[in-house]
């Protein structure tokens, strides 16, 4: 089966999977992207704001490399630089330094052996973020380590 086959596969599952805890999937664009338009789209309530929040982020992991350096495979500062490319696929680095720059918890739904997990990503330190965050949490699910797309919880109305 091919990355993408494989990739639809893993999205209908999860999907499956996220519907039974009243959540649904709010599909963002890839190319590379698709981590930082999750967060444009969970904090703006739109993706285009992308390429700001991979901006800030990268910054923010370029300030503090001591504390995101941990979560990198391989030379930091080629990561950081090569994270600063549109096109260049996020990583748990960049899910953590979001996570203690948004001030928030981030949960990522992924695919552990056979079966579906939550896995959270908490603030390392406390940062204060420069504008009023609109959410308590931001929920990820992620394909197979192919692409993110963003998790909703579904108000269900009595």
């Amino acid at each position: 089966m091919s990355n993408s086959g494989r990739c639809q596969s893993s999205r209908s599952e999860a999907h499956d999977l996220l519907s039974v805890q009243n959540r649904e999937i709010i599909q963002v664009g890839g190319r590379g992207d698709c981590l930082f338009k999750c967060f444009s789209q969970a904090l703006m309530g739109s993706q285009r704001y992308h390429l700001t929040y991979r901006e800030q982020i990268v910054e923010f992991m370029r300030e503090r490399a001591v504390s995101f350096a941990v979560y990198v495979d391989g030379d930091y500062n080629e990561h950081v630089e090569s994270m600063s490319k549109q096109g260049t696929w996020g990583t748990d680095a960049e899910i953590m330094a979001a996570a203690t720059y948004f001030g928030l918890p981030i949960h990522v739904f992924y695919r552990a052996g056979q079966k579906w997990e939550w896995h959270t990503h908490e603030p390392r330190f406390s940062f204060q973020f420069p504008m009023d965050v609109p959410v308590d949490s931001i929920e990820l699910v992620n394909y197979d380590r192919q692409h993110y797309d963003l998790v909703h919880v579904i108000q269900r109305v009595p």
